[in-house]
């Protein structure tokens, strides 16, 4: 009982002890299991100095970038866009928030200003930014509109970010600074000179193949200067490619096809079990219907000019009369026939003036008067015009709604037909020169004053029928095949594969894994990705689709990140390696002390350089020479060097003559200078300083393919 009685008064005692040991086991299992690790991996697409970039978020981004984009950008360009304009952002932000650098409310009205200069829900009766009218509409969206409210909070906070930011470079900025000793030194650089005599054995007089350079030896070199060849996870492959570009017949087939569209055709009608007749482009007259049934592209029921047709058919086209065909006829990658519709005679070139009085903000859908009152405005702003047309500009820059009034008065200058709505289209098309009246558009009401017209000329109005050459089943089963069957036949030797069937071999080196698109193939992410997965290996095998073609691909390389590959920094490496080397050589070649000695033993002669500087080291005949020109500068007026290995050569000189500038008081104009040459671009260079200094983990690659 005793026993039951002590267990009982260290009840919550033991309830503690328990419990602490369950959890030190979970925690125990979360670590060994790497639940922490999997679950940012799951839930971040990267780590930025600590701070995880959502997923969701990063999305959301992408999608608005893309939207924005239009069709301009690719998914993984709007990617790899994104991630770059996070990682700039985060590694500012840190250095923002630790500064404790903060935003005056005047900077920021200002800055919001200009973002929401075009929105109506924010302008006082001046048309200027109210920020009380902002601020009302966030206290209103924050009640009754979250969504609403969430992505204007988001905006705004982005615009104190961006400002933070700029104030942060701004400081950096007037941090860098000049002193005299800084400008002295300049102003020796450009104004000392030195007159020297040269003997030079170039490294060209040694050919580049007699050097041979190994991969060991770039190796080697990039190791003793890491930093300059750094490289991303890379991949290398090889590839074959499989055109699925249509035959001759299959070119034929379309021709064919389209010519036939010309006459009537009989189909057979299951109904009535009797052919019905269905018109042909000679006869029909519903020239939308017909075209939408058996063309590539719709009607279009405007005018043209001969000019405005393509190169090649426009005399063709034009030198039939209504109602007679041309064709079929080839236009780029298509089979074609075009029948005249009608003609007339039309100016190309129309001067207009015009004031546009909307009741609608179009960009946010928002009434701002009624479309009653905007037709009385219209028509009051037309008498006034009428009755004096000097008034036009005056009154276009007031009342337009169309924000280039402002600037011309909304003059319009000498326009094209059929560039705007059509009801604005067919006024300044049907009416004549001096004619100015109201018309209703699809984004408000015009007053539209035709001012002159020019250019008048034939134009035809045409129903063309275009059919794309595309391939064939034949040729698609042809091409699928010939594919499929080297896919399977070239696991063991591709290259030998590939000679035994005259394909050719196509090696990609360097495809990094956020690449958009493969030279030779094009925008291919399947592939790319597929390269990178973890679970293929080096000789791997894989066939992708490339529209109607095929590529069947091999993996030949892999490299995590770090040191360049041999063969990326051959390029960069190799040049430096073989000059080295030619250095060597001729240094061992050399006889005699004296330049003209050595030059004698060379075949050569010695050459003069004339008040050069260490500001512009360049010898007149051979080019830049930094290292040349600083042995100069520091012997003396008779010494000669040993000798020096340049860019260019193997070189020894001879000072002839030192000038050096004489002192100045003060150096602040090329302190000026110097302070210049320290700030430009000092906005990138700090930006790339920070990302080198800063921890990023990109996991980009589990989330986008």
């Amino acid at each position: 009982m005793a026993i039951l009685s002590k267990i009982r008064q260290r009840t919550v005692f033991l309830i503690f002890i328990i419990a602490l040991a369950l959890f030190s086991f979970v925690l125990m299992d979360m670590l060994n299991s790497g639940t922490f690790s999997s679950q940012r991996a799951a839930n971040s697409v990267g780590t930025i100095n600590g701070v995880d970039i959502s997923k969701e978020e990063f999305s959301n981004q992408v999608d608005n970038v893309k939207q924005q984009m239009g069709g301009d950008i690719s998914d993984m360009q709007a990617v790899n866009f994104v991630w770059n304009r996070m990682v700039n952002s985060t590694v500012l932000e840190s250095q923002v928030e630790n500064l404790n650098i903060t935003v005056p409310l005047p900077k920021k009205v200002d800055a919001l200003s200009q973002f929401f200069a075009q929105d109506s829900r924010f302008l006082n009766e001046y048309g200027m930014f109210d920020y009380d009218k902002y601020l009302d509409f966030m206290k209103d969206a924050k009640k009754n509109n979250p969504t609403e409210y969430y992505r204007f909070s988001r905006l705004e906070r982005q615009v104190e970010v961006n400002l933070m930011q700029e104030m942060y470079l701004t400081m950096i900025n007037a941090g860098i600074n000049a002193s005299n000793a800084d400008g002295e030194f300049e102003y020796k650089s450009q104004n000392d000179r030195v007159n020297f005599s040269f003997v030079q054995i170039p490294y060209a007089s040694i050919p580049d193949e007699s050097i041979t350079i190994s991969e060991e030896e770039i190796i080697n070199y990039m190791k003793k200067n890491p930093l300059k060849y750094q490289s991303e996870a890379t991949a290398d492959i090889q590839y074959v490619f499989f055109s699925g570009d249509p035959s001759s017949e299959d070119e034929e087939a379309v021709k064919a096809e389209v010519a036939t569209l010309m006459e009537d055709q009989l189909l057979y009608n299951a109904a009535t079990r009797e052919n019905d007749t269905i018109p042909g482009l000679a006869r029909t007259t519903d020239y939308e219907e017909f075209l939408s049934q058996y063309s590539d592209i719709p009607y279009n029921d405007q005018f043209v000019f001969k000019y405005q047709l393509p190169e090649g058919i426009s005399d063709s086209i034009f030198s039939k009369k209504v109602g007679e065909i041309y064709g079929p006829f080839k236009f780029l990658n298509n089979y074609g026939i075009a029948k005249v519709v009608d003609t007339k005679e039309m100016h190309d070139s129309i001067h207009v003036k015009h004031i546009l009085v909307s009741w609608k903000d179009f960009q946010t859908n928002v009434d701002f008067r009624t479309k009653e009152a905007s037709k009385a405005l219209a028509d009051s702003l037309l008498a006034v015009i009428k009755s004096d047309k000097s008034k036009f500009e005056e009154l276009a820059k007031e009342f337009s709604n169309d924000p280039s009034a402002t600037s011309n008065g909304g003059d319009l200058g000498y326009i094209q037909p059929y560039n705007d709505f059509k009801a604005f289209d067919d006024f300044i098309i049907e009416k004549n020169a001096g004619t100015i009246d109201v018309v209703e558009t699809e984004i408000g009401y015009r007053i539209i004053s035709i001012e002159d017209k020019k250019n008048s000329q034939k134009a035809i109005k045409t129903a063309i029928v275009l059919r794309a050459i595309q391939p064939s089943q034949t040729t698609n089963d042809l091409v699928f095949n010939q594919a499929t069957s080297f896919e399977s036949g070239a696991s063991i030797d591709f290259v030998q594969a590939a000679a035994e069937n005259n394909y050719e071999v196509r090696p990609v080196n360097g495809i990094k894994q956020f690449d958009d698109n493969i030279p030779g193939i094009g925008s291919n992410r399947e592939l790319v990705a597929w390269a990178f997965n973890n679970k293929t290996k080096v000789g791997d095998i894989k066939r992708v689709s490339v529209g109607d073609s095929y590529v069947v691909a091999q993996v030949t390389s892999k490299r995590e990140k770090g040191l360049m590959a041999a063969y990326e920094a051959s390029p960069l490496v190799s040049p430096i390696i073989r000059n080295e080397k030619k250095a060597q050589m001729i240094r061992k070649g050399i006889t005699g002390t004296t330049l003209e000695e050595i030059a004698a033993a060379n075949n050569t002669s010695v050459g003069p350089a004339i008040g050069v500087t260490m500001a512009s080291p360049s010898i007149v005949g051979v080019g830049l020479e930094p290292k040349v020109v600083g042995v100069a500068m520091a012997l003396k007026e008779g010494e000669t060097s040993q000798l020096i290995d340049g860019a260019f050569g193997v070189y020894k000189i001879t000072v002839d003559k030192k000038e050096e500038a004489s002192d100045m008081a003060v150096y602040s104009t090329y302190s000026v200078q110097v302070k210049s040459k320290l700030a430009n671009n000092v906005s990138t260079r700090v930006l790339e300083a920070l990302k080198t200094q800063a921890k990023i983990e990109d996991r980009r690659g589990n989330f986008y393919q």
